[in-house]
């Protein structure tokens, strides 16, 4: 079985698959394409050489603008895409942890419906990532050259070349698969966590190490807005329901108060009334 991303959202949904293989005896295999693009291998290999306790200053942006259709598709819903950092996200931090090794801190700055931003501390590098599906947090100049799609690789204050290359990489994957040398679902099971991870923390906001572009406004959500304003109206009029009530229950409470009053006088003649009954029932008991 060949599986694209996210192959699952849990990290325990690996070991249910991974209990399938073994009842099966079949595989499956996840597409983990950036391993296979020629400068990310570089940069791998550029990590492994490098001097022991080196550690990476690294900056992750990338921007795929997408539109309302987004929302109500099945990508716009977390219980089944994960949210953004799950969906468009999962590949780049499995190409994190593959490059940089395990990872030692995983904090969360922003995580709305159309960004998610963090930190990352890993083995050998220190990561400010950000992710975004809103064309306006894409940089002047690229908005400018008519492009929707912004990519982006700083390590040590230099860029990687990251633009060009991914076309021919799900081919790649898939002819690796075919001879046997593709990546099993187990090798994702480090990214799976991380994202379970960003997915269920709760934002930091801004403090500490963060993304520049964390800075940008935020934007409002293009539906839940009107959703939210129809809720405040059924509750504006589920108050002024209550408020009608409450003068209702403050009329009858009104009432209840009157003929408690009432009942109290009556059961103070009940008392007069049960202590000249008494009286005479001792009289006529003495004259027998």
């Amino acid at each position: 079985v060949i599986w694209e991303k996210p192959i699952v959202l849990n990290p325990w949904n690996i070991d249910a698959l991974e209990e399938i293989e073994e009842e099966t005896g079949h595989h499956v295999y996840n597409i983990l394409q950036l391993r296979l693009h020629p400068n990310i291998i570089a940069l791998k290999k550029k990590v492994e050489e490098s001097a022991g306790g080196k550690i990476y200053e690294f900056d992750l942006t990338y921007i795929t603008s997408r539109g309302n259709w987004y929302y109500t598709s099945w990508k716009g819903n977390t219980e089944k895409s994960g949210g953004i950092a799950t969906n468009i996200g999962v590949h780049f931090f499995d190409m994190l942890q593959w490059v940089f090794g395990s990872v030692q801190e995983n904090i969360v700055h922003i995580h709305t419906h159309d960004r998610a931003a963090g930190y990352l501390v890993f083995e050998k590098a220190r990561v400010k990532w950000f992710l975004s599906i809103n064309a306006d947090t894409l940089p002047d100049d690229v908005k400018k050259a008519g492009k929707r799609t912004y990519r982006s690789i700083m390590i040590d204050g230099e860029e990687i070349e990251f633009s060009d290359g991914f076309t021919d990489l799900h081919t790649v994957s898939y002819r690796n698969i075919l001879e046997g040398r593709g990546f099993r679902i187990g090798e994702a099971r480090t990214a799976i966590e991380m994202v379970h991870s960003i997915r269920t923390s709760t934002p930091a906001g801004l403090q500490g190490p963060f993304h520049p572009l964390c800075e940008l406004p935020a934007a409002r959500h293009p539906f839940k807005s009107e959703k939210w304003r129809v809720e405040s109206e059924k509750w504006r009029g589920e108050s002024e329901e209550w408020k009608v009530k409450s003068e209702k229950w403050k009329v009858e409470s009104g009432k209840w108060k009157v003929k408690s009053e009432e009942w109290r006088v009556e059961s103070e003649e009940w008392k007069v009334n049960s202590e000249k009954w008494r009286d005479k029932s001792e009289s006529l008991t003495n004259n027998i």
